[in-house]
C-alpha cells in the first residue's frame, strides 16, 4: 500500500487531542505507512510526542475562543492544507467544512467529517449564547452541514444516536465510538480506604453538570464526613472558572484551567478515586449520547454515580458498575448507605467493550478503503 498524506484538522481542539491524535493518528501510523499531520490549537505538552513515526504536529497561533483572531484561523488552516496537499482530510469542526471543500476543489482528495457532536442541538439546547444568537448560529451551522454534505465523501459518527438525528449523512457513515485507550493497568487497593474520593472530570461547564456534582457531594459529605471531591478538567470560560472557585471549599479540590489539562493527570485522579460522578444536565443535545468519561471510568475500573433513566446509566449498570441517582431529588442517608455498601463490595472488572481496540480496525479499514478504492 503506497504512502498517502492525511490531515486531521480542528479549530478549538488541541493539536494532540486524544481522539484525533492518540486514537486516530496513532492507529493509522501503527497499521499503515501513511503520513498524518495534525492541525489544531496549541498545546503545552504536544512537543513530547513530536518524534512519533509518520505523525506531525502543526499547532495554530494562539487565539481567544470568541476573539477577532478566530475569524482568520480557517484561512491559516487553508494555507497549511494548500502546502500539504493531503489526499484525505478528517475534519471535526463545522467551520472548517468550507476550507476542506475549497482544498478539494483545488487539489482533489477525500473529505471525512468526524461528527463528535450534533452541533445544531448543542447550540440551541445549551446556554453558551443568548437565546436569539444561539438559534441563529445553530441554524447557520446546520445549513452549512447540509449544503456542503455532497462534498463530504464519508461521515464518522461518534454516537449511535446520530444515525437518527442527522439526516444529511444519508448512508455514508460508520460509527466509531469514542472509547478508551488504557495506557497503564491500575491496581486498586483491596482494602477500603478510610477517605472516600469522588471525581468529576472532563469539560467543566454549567451544561456538564459540575454544580449538580458539587450539590450532590455536599449532601453526601454531610452523611459521610470522611470524603473528598476532586474536580479536574478544562473550562474555556474565565468567568465561569472564577464562579466555580467561589463554590469550592476545603473538601473540594479544583484542578482546572482555561487550557486543556494533561490527560495523564486525569488518569492519576481516576486511579486514586472511588466513584466518578456523571451529572450532565440531560436535554435533547445529550440524551442520545454516551459520555466519553463513562467509557474511561469503566475502562479503569472506576464505578460511576449517574442520573437515573439515562442511556449511560443503563450501559454502566449492565456491568454492575453504577449507582443510579435522581440528582434533583434523593434521600441523602439512603444513597450514602448504598455508596458505602457498593464501595465495600465492588471489585475491578476487565471490560473489553469500552476500549478503543473495538473501534480501531473499523476506523483504519475505512480510511484505507477511501484512500485505495477497489
Amino acid at each position: 500500500m503506497s504512502q498517502k498524506t492525511i490531515a486531521i484538522i480542528s479549530t478549538l481542539k488541541p493539536v494532540n487531542d486524544i481522539r484525533s491524535y492518540e486514537k486516530m493518528a496513532r492507529s493509522l501510523a501503527s497499521k499503515s505507512t501513511h503520513s498524518i499531520t495534525l492541525i489544531g490549537s496549541d498545546s503545552q505538552n504536544y512537543k513530547e510526542d513530536k518524534e512519533e513515526k509518520n505523525i506531525h504536529f502543526q499547532p495554530l497561533p494562539k487565539f481567544d475562543r470568541l476573539g477577532i483572531k478566530r475569524f482568520f484561523i480557517p484561512c491559516i488552516i487553508l494555507k497549511k492544507l494548500i502546502k500539504l496537499k493531503p489526499e484525505l482530510i478528517i475534519v471535526n469542526t463545522p467551520e472548517l467544512l468550507i476550507v476542506s471543500t475549497i482544498n478539494q476543489i483545488l487539489f482533489g482528495g477525500k473529505i471525512v467529517y468526524d461528527l463528535q457532536e450534533n452541533h445544531y442541538k448543542n447550540l440551541i439546547h445549551q446556554h453558551n449564547y443568548p437565546p436569539v444568537i444561539k438559534h441563529i448560529i445553530g441554524y447557520l451551522i446546520r445549513l452549512k452541514e447540509v449544503l456542503l454534505s455532497p462534498f463530504v465523501d464519508y461521515f464518522i459518527l461518534a454516537e449511535k444516536g446520530y444515525v437518527k438525528e442527522l439526516g444529511f449523512i444519508k448512508k455514508r457513515f460508520t460509527i466509531v465510538e469514542n472509547k478508551t485507550i488504557v495506557k497503564n493497568k491500575i491496581e486498586r487497593p483491596k482494602e477500603v480506604k478510610r477517605k472516600m474520593q469522588f471525581l468529576f472530570t472532563g469539560n467543566i461547564s454549567e451544561n456538564s453538570g459540575v454544580f449538580t456534582a458539587i450539590d450532590f457531594y455536599r449532601k453526601i459529605h454531610n452523611c459521610i464526613p470522611e470524603t473528598k471531591l476532586v474536580i479536574i478538567g478544562h473550562s474555556p470560560s474565565h468567568a465561569f472558572l472564577k464562579k466555580l472557585k467561589t463554590s469550592t471549599d476545603i473538601n473540594i479540590e479544583l484542578i482546572a484551567s482555561t487550557t486543556p489539562v494533561s490527560h495523564s493527570k486525569i488518569v492519576e485522579q481516576i486511579a486514586s478515586s472511588d466513584f466518578g460522578i456523571v451529572s450532565y444536565n440531560v436535554n435533547p443535545s445529550n440524551e442520545n449520547c454516551m459520555p466519553t468519561k463513562v467509557f474511561e471510568y469503566l475502562a479503569y475500573g472506576l464505578p460511576i454515580i449517574s442520573q437515573s433513566g439515562t442511556i449511560w446509566t443503563e450501559y454502566a449498570s449492565g456491568f454492575n458498575a453504577c449507582v443510579s441517582v435522581d440528582f434533583k431529588q434523593f434521600g441523602e442517608s439512603e444513597i450514602a448507605g448504598q455508596l458505602v455498601k457498593f464501595h465495600k463490595s465492588f471489585t475491578y472488572k476487565n471490560i473489553p467493550e469500552v476500549r478503543w481496540e473495538t473501534e480501531e480496525n473499523k476506523f483504519v479499514n475505512l480510511i484505507n478503503a477511501l484512500l485505495n478504492p477497489q
